[in-house]
Formats: C-alpha cells, structure tokens, sequence
C-alpha cells in the first residue's frame, strides 16, 4: 500500500468551470491549490486544471524562516 502525501481533484464549480483542490497527510482537507497568476482558481476545461495540477506538483517550495529575537 503506497502512502500519498498530496492528492489533487478536480471539481466542478458554479463560477466558470472547474477548480483544483489538494490534499494532503498533515492537513486532511480538501482546500484550493494557489494559481499561477491569477486571483482565481477556476479553469474553464479539465486540460486547463490538469496544467495547473502540474505546475502546482513542480512549483519550488518556499523556505520557512523563523526568526527568533532576543535569545540566550
């Protein structure tokens, strides 16, 4: 059995078409994947969210700082 850390869904949506949703381990909701440009996560075909899964799976991660202040 293979343990999947994200998992994408497309769904139909009332605004335009279709919008991408992820999942993953350490936050198990479905929430909407960020677009690339865009204020709106909405394609108007499947292809078009396919692409935007795959740009979602090959986006560079962010690292995340911490900054810490007045420590002994």
């Amino acid at each position: 059995m293979k343990i999947y850390l994200r998992k994408y869904r497309i769904v139909k949506d009332a605004f335009a078409g279709f919008e991408v949703q992820k999942w993953r381990l350490y936050f198990p909701f479905w929430i909407q994947i960020d677009s690339k440009s865009r204020s709106v996560n909405t394609s108007s075909s499947v292809e078009k969210a396919d692409e935007l899964i795959e740009y979602d799976k090959n986006r560079p991660h962010k690292p995340i700082v911490v900054k810490t202040y007045e420590c002994d």
